[in-house]
């Protein structure tokens, strides 16, 4: 019988590893995007469908995917990679019912999750520690907020909502901003406060990126844990507010049992990321996010023993899961190529060596684009990038023979 394929929404570095999680495995994969030259396309794992985007093209993008399931044999299982397609998927679930299984919570549990200010009341209602944090909906709650501690961070309630057309420039290009004084803070209010939307302000967790960690899981719809690993962050750009580009797998069972309980309360099932800050002054984890989807480096797991989009795909089309898939090798790493190379660039101003940089990258087991047993997609993605540093360069060589 002929396995259910799955759709991958977006193949960037989180869709081709759900890519390569399934096609190992022999399952059938489709992945989507607006753009054709996403170096993802080009793996042997999917079979690529161009189609509309759903940041900006939602109505045209269901009627794309209606005029796909018609042509499959079953249901397949749709995975998201980005905020926007879960948002799209969870507004569209009935639509799409009858030819996809959505792996996506129902809308009332996502929004718990995806509102950072009730994410975090819950979580403190769980004995979860959290960074202290103020909601803000306009210029007069800043004037009245408590004394807070700097250096702190602005931030949307909502992701997406700094990641609309239009807002990621007007934010600067940002996912959350480092603010040092309260002029500062005001500052950087008067230029997002144009973008729609609630906003948190929340005193920073000290240390640095190294003592970020994450808990990788698939629940069940029950809550129950069926795959999960644990990470820490080694590197990630830009510093501070970026996306992990150097991430190792560690064990920590205090922090499995105390999120498990914190997703059961919320009644959560599915693929999540659940990211925690060590405060270096009380040794507490605090809660950071939570992420409802896939995200980059989610294929460390698999190299740790816990392919978490294989048992999220066997548990979605009704396969028994008899056991519990725990990524349990400690030290295996997960390196994401343009961006390790671009912090090297810049470390390189401010003192960091070559011996640092080994220990850094010493063990990688797994990498963002490349794979030996899928090529093709690093050699689009490194002569994609050789391009973008041809074109830095000739800018930065014009204006140099400009100026003399």
């Amino acid at each position: 019988m002929t396995k259910p394929q799955a759709v991958v929404m977006n193949m960037f570095y989180t869709g081709i590893g759900i890519a390569r999680n399934l096609g190992e495995m022999g399952v059938p994969v489709i992945g989507l995007g607006p753009d054709r030259f996403t170096w993802g396309n080009f793996s042997r794992f999917c079979k690529f469908l161009r189609c509309p985007d759903s940041r900006d093209q939602q109505n045209e993008l269901v009627e794309f995917l209606v005029r796909l399931g018609k042509k499959l044999e079953t249901r397949a299982v749709i995975f998201p990679t980005r905020d926007y397609d879960v948002m799209f998927l969870s507004q569209h679930r009935e639509d799409l019912s009858d030819y996809f299984i959505v792996s996506v919570p129902k809308p009332v549990i996502l929004d718990n999750i995806m509102n950072k200010w009730r994410m975090l009341e819950t979580a403190s209602r769980c004995d979860i520690s959290v960074p202290r944090s103020f909601l803000i909906e306009s210029k007069d709650d800043l004037n009245r907020m408590p004394r807070i501690n700097f250096p702190c961070v602005l931030k949307p309630v909502y992701s997406s909502s700094w990641r609309a057309e239009g807002a990621w420039q007007a934010v600067g290009g940002r996912k959350a901003i480092g603010v040092s004084s309260f002029d500062n803070l005001y500052t950087e209010y008067e230029r997002v406060s144009a973008v729609p939307g609630k906003l948190l302000v929340q005193e920073l967790v000290p240390g640095g990126d190294d003592q970020i960690y994450v808990l990788g899981s698939y629940l069940s719809a029950a809550s129950e844990p069926l795959a999960y690993f644990t990470g820490r962050k080694l590197v990630q750009m830009p510093p501070q507010f970026g996306t992990g580009c150097l991430v190792e797998s560690v064990r920590l069972e205090e922090l499995e049992l105390s999120t498990f309980r914190f997703l059961k309360v919320l009644g959560y099932y599915g693929i999540s990321e659940v990211e925690y800050k060590k405060d270096p002054n009380d040794g507490t984890f605090k809660l950071i996010e939570i992420n409802p989807r896939h995200w980059d480096w989610h294929r460390l797991g698999t190299k740790c023993g816990a392919n978490l989009s294989y048992i999220a795909y066997r548990d979605l089309t009704g396969e028994s899961i008899e056991r519990s898939y725990v990524g349990s090798v400690a030290g295996v790493k997960w390196i994401a190529e343009q961006e390790f190379f671009l912090f090297v660039v810049q470390g390189f101003k401010d003192g960091l060596t070559w011996r640092r940089i080994r220990e850094l990258a010493k063990g990688g087991g797994e990498y963002g684009s490349f794979s030996w047993g899928d090529p093709l997609p690093f050699l689009i993605y490194l002569l994609q990038f050789l391009t973008f540093l041809f074109a830095v360069l000739k800018r930065r060589l014009l204006r140099a023979f400009h100026a003399w």
